[in-house]
């Protein structure tokens, strides 16, 4: 089985983001990821529900919608639409009792559903998710900060994720700085999903990037 690879609009070079996001469909990316940060919960402000929309429809890929936000039922309905594939949520922003009711809502409405951890947050704090949650978004930098390095121990949390995991089907993903040794390192920690924003966006050979990480499962 391939790793899906996901690349992150936010990354986009926004002065010429059509001929940027033309080249995920044309180089087979599996779906494309949209932050959507509200300037509160993270310091800075990312898409809204009608710019995620236009921008998955114009590269007619699936999109996984990450909410680095104070979540809401209004704010989560807003982007529900049918090329929504997974919808998470940070582990830091509600109270579990809130969480765990998003969660509920989020699969009720047939989309699959995602908790995100901050690389400073202990895995453990996960426990009560892993029987509802369908992924864990693993943050290999700080959400919603520019500038933010990779956080090295990514690999050791990744592990330690799985082993949590146990038989549960939950896939995991990674999201922060990653480049394709990174990429490969995180996959053979026991990472399914990889996220990649400016390191896609500057790469000139772009397909061979991609098909390198969707093929790193196998290596």
């Amino acid at each position: 089985m391939k790793t899906h690879v996901s690349i992150s609009v936010f990354a986009a070079d926004i002065l010429k983001i059509g001929s940027e996001l033309k080249t995920v469909k044309e180089h087979k990316a599996d779906s494309i990821h949209i932050d959507v940060m509200d300037g509160h919960f993270v310091p800075l402000f990312g898409f809204n529900n009608m710019w995620a929309k236009a921008v998955g429809d114009y590269v007619c890929l699936n999109r996984d919608i990450h909410f680095m936000v104070y979540p809401t039922e209004e704010m989560i309905d807003r982007f529900m639409d049918e090329k929504v594939d997974t919808i998470t949520l940070h582990l830091d922003s509600a109270p579990e009792d809130v969480l765990l009711y998003g969660i509920s809502y989020i699969r009720e409405c047939g989309k699959r559903t995602g908790i995100a951890i901050s690389p400073h947050t202990k895995v453990e704090r996960l426990l009560p998710f892993l029987d509802h949650a369908m992924e864990i978004l693993v943050m290999s930098t700080a959400p919603g900060e520019e500038n933010s390095c990779f956080v090295e121990e990514t690999y050791e949390r990744i592990e330690r994720i799985k082993q949590l995991i146990g038989e549960r089907d939950i896939s995991i993903a990674v999201d922060g700085g990653l480049n394709a040794q990174r990429a490969r390192r995180c996959i053979a920690s026991g990472a399914d999903k990889i996220i990649m924003g400016r390191t896609y966006f500057a790469e000139t050979h772009k397909g061979d990037l991609i098909r390198e990480i969707q093929q790193a499962a196998y290596a």
